[in-house]
């Protein structure tokens, strides 16, 4: 859970960067500049276009690389960082958590074939082995006390 909360503060703090960014990039986009020559022969430049100029034009105005652009330029390639880390950090607590989920998936089968032996164990009384020649070797009173002990540890140890 902490690691979601990590990566959820992470993606909010680079949504407001990206809305920051956005609204900074409008503002500079926005601005028009029209060209327009009064009664006199003086041409002059508004960013709003005049009502009483008949040749107002709207002029393609280039912004060239200022220190805001490039502070702008800047700040663009660290939420694109930030984003690829988050990418990173969520892909790698995916991978993490699968990883847990088949973990726990192998732990609970393990439990539930301990369990069922245990039951065998106690209901039928006896333990044996066979040897390689199909031949039953039977646990004496002590082996199989012992033999439950080990399987009452194991569960205890792994199957809380």
């Amino acid at each position: 859970m902490p690691e979601r909360t990590k990566i959820q503060r992470v993606l909010a703090v680079t949504a407001c960067q990206l809305s920051i960014l956005i609204l900074l990039s409008k503002a500079v986009t926005a601005a028009e500049v029209y060209k327009w020559v009064d009664e006199q022969g003086n041409i002059h430049y508004t960013d709003q276009k005049p009502e009483n100029a008949k040749d107002a034009a709207k002029v393609d105005v280039k912004v060239h690389n200022t220190r805001k652009n490039k502070e702008l330029d800047a700040y663009r390639e660290y939420i694109k960082r930030n984003r690829e880390a988050a990418a990173t950090e969520a892909a790698i607590e995916e991978k993490n958590s699968a990883k847990q989920r088949q973990t726990k998936q192998k732990r609970q089968h393990a439990c539930q074939q301990l369990r069922q032996r245990k039951r065998e164990y106690q209901q039928h009384g006896v333990i044996y082995t066979e040897d390689k020649s199909g031949e039953r070797k039977y646990y004496s009173d002590e082996e199989r006390a012992e033999v439950l002990r080990q399987l009452n540890k194991a569960l205890n140890k792994y199957c809380k």
